[in-house]
């Protein structure tokens, strides 16, 4: 069985230890219905940025002004500046922000949960309410999202990309709220 760690900590990787059953589990998982492929990296990518905040919490304080730097500024580091300069500015990749900025005031998908409900959990159950607390935040933008937008740009029948910035400090290595990629497995979610 594996061991439960604390995952509001440092890990030790002395303590990480699962049977090789269990890791090729995941392995599947995660590869599920996602063969390798590469993703166009000609032309246009939109990207979408979604925010995400938890019952207990405020709303998140910096401006939209300071993440549209962070994503698309032409002019300074920035993704947008980075793909085009590795692509030999043959990619843009332009993001959108939901739910849409009130005026430079960033509003965000607030959860019925606090933010404790998402951690101190065991793998399966941390993976189920993870995709769970996206589909939702999805589900609540999607309405904004321009029908003209195209979200798939290598016409696999998949959105391109979606980042989510969720508010508060980040928790333990492979806890859920730390910054990683995912697939969206456990979930049928559209756009």
């Amino acid at each position: 069985t594996l061991k439960q760690i604390d995952t509001d900590s440092r890990v030790n990787m002395k303590d990480v230890r699962a049977p090789k059953d269990e890791i090729e589990k995941q392995r599947e998982l995660l590869n599920a219905n996602n063969p390798i492929q590469r993703t166009k990296n000609i032309g246009q990518l939109n990207n979408i940025v979604i925010f995400i905040k938890f019952s207990d919490q405020d709303e998140i304080t910096r401006d939209i002004s300071t993440y549209n730097k962070q994503f698309n500024s032409k002019d300074q580091a920035s993704l947008n500046n980075y793909y085009k300069e590795v692509s030999y500015n043959k990619l843009d990749v332009n993001t959108t922000f939901y739910p849409k900025p009130k005026g430079d005031k960033v509003l965000s998908y607030t959860d019925s949960h606090p933010r404790s409900y998402y951690t101190n959990l065991p793998q399966n159950e941390r993976a189920a309410r993870e995709q769970t607390l996206l589909k939702n935040a999805v589900d609540s933008v999607k309405s904004e999202i321009p029908s003209g937008l195209n979200v798939d740009s290598d016409n696999d029948g998949k959105v391109d990309n979606v980042c989510f910035i969720i508010k508060g400090a980040t928790t333990g290595w492979s806890s859920l709220l730390w910054p990683h990629k995912w697939n969206m497995f456990y979930q049928d979610v559209r756009i």
